[in-house]
């Protein structure tokens, strides 16, 4: 937790220098903020964080019931990193039941349903963690994505942009908002979240293929093909390459059958 003056300004002292730094800043009457940025040539980073509109009295202060199931938290997502998944489900289970008003147990319950295989526990689980907290940026974005990876294209779209919302620093929000519009033919919408996502991850994505998607679905076929051999240069032992140099060869035809200019 921070301490901000009253406009919500924070200046944090950094105690070494890193080429990456993943950052989130938590105060009260305010909205969570975060980015992973590099602190070369200084050390001191200055922060703006957002008033949160919430009415004050829904924001309380942590109680014994929220400590707890913080606890019973850690101890399943310690269970889970010794591989122990049933002793991980039965404690992050605990946890949230300790105090259902604790988003991020219902969140991590989701995560390790999911890996477990249990799909529809984990949506339940992470629509859960969202009543619980509206403002979860970490369930908004595991929902959306287990709702993309689920092909409900419609319905993760809406939920990747709030969690674009919740924290616009994530590069992988961004990310998962294009493959969503894309997914759902919005080519040029599309494109515009990827190229977000690049500046925000400082061009660490590979998101090559979902952008000459996204131009050949917009009718920029000169730069989808661009794209797509400028991919294929660099994963030419992909399992994908195959289908990737099929689409090469048709955009290939496409703008010979073109009339010249």
């Amino acid at each position: 937790y921070a301490v901000t003056d009253s406009q919500g300004f924070y200046a944090l002292a950094l105690p070494q220098r890193s080429e990456v730094w993943e950052i989130r800043v938590k105060a009260d009457g305010f909205l969570p903020w975060s980015t992973r940025t590099g602190i070369l040539a200084k050390e001191r980073l200055d922060i703006v964080l957002r008033k949160d509109p919430r009415p004050a009295t829904e924001v309380k202060p942590e109680s014994k019931q929220r400590r707890q199931a913080r606890k019973l938290m850690q101890e399943g997502l310690e269970a889970a990193r010794k591989g122990q998944t049933q002793k991980a489900l039965e404690l992050l289970r605990q946890a949230a039941a300790t105090d259902p008003r604790y988003a991020p147990a219902y969140n991590n319950l989701g995560v390790h349903l999911r890996l477990a295989g249990d799909l529809e526990g984990a949506e339940a689980a992470f629509r859960q963690a969202l009543q619980a907290e509206s403002f979860d940026f970490y369930s908004r974005f595991n929902l959306a994505a287990l709702l993309y990876d689920t092909g409900r294209y419609h319905e993760a779209a809406p939920m990747a942009e709030q969690a674009v919302l919740a924290d616009p620093t994530s590069a992988a929000a961004e990310a998962l908002l294009g493959q969503s519009l894309l997914a759902l033919g919005q080519g040029q919408r599309a494109l515009e979240h990827f190229q977000r996502a690049l500046t925000l991850s400082q061009s660490q994505l590979d998101l090559e293929l979902e952008i000459s998607d996204a131009y050949a679905l917009s009718g920029r076929f000169a730069e989808a093909l661009a794209a797509k051999k400028s991919w294929l240069a660099k994963h030419s032992s992909d399992p994908r390459a195959t289908h990737v140099q099929a689409s090469v060869a048709k955009l290939e035809a496409r703008l010979s059958a073109e009339p010249k200019r």
